[in-house]
């Protein structure tokens, strides 16, 4: 059984932030969630988009279509700008979540997605456990 849990959604104002995420100015979600697989956290995101996007993530989650589900119904169709790929470390925090020990091995994607315009709309950073999750990119 799959469900997508929510961690948390903060209202966040660092202009900073949009700067470095390539995000139109103004105020921020900052949304947490787990993707959980037979009761096992297999990997947790953090995603950041303008708050007038949605008016609280919080009222409308559902554990099967998450945050995407929300996006999706608010502004349509959604298109990936880029993704980047990595190896790290897992932190005290993503050992805490993902139920690993702190500095074994997880796989980071990161990414920019853009609305149906190409603008830019939300920053994520996907942080997975390595012997749980892979990707295959297809071209």
């Amino acid at each position: 059984a799959y469900e997508d849990v929510l961690l948390k959604a903060a209202k966040v104002n660092a202009p900073q932030l949009n700067i470095e995420f390539g995000l139109p100015a103004g105020p921020l979600w900052q949304v947490d969630n787990a993707l959980v697989v037979d009761g096992e956290t297999w990997m947790w995101s953090s995603w950041w988009f303008p708050q007038e996007v949605l008016r609280d993530p919080r009222r409308d989650w559902s554990p099967v279509t998450g945050l995407y589900g929300q996006l999706n119904d608010a502004v349509g169709e959604l298109a990936p700008l880029w993704r980047s790929f990595s190896a790290e470390a897992a932190t005290t925090l993503d050992a805490e979540i993902l139920g690993v020990r702190p500095g074994s091995p997880i796989l980071v994607r990161d990414g920019l997605t853009a609305d149906a315009d190409g603008n830019p709309l939300v920053r994520m950073s996907r942080r997975a456990r390595m012997d749980r999750v892979s990707y295959m990119l297809t071209y």
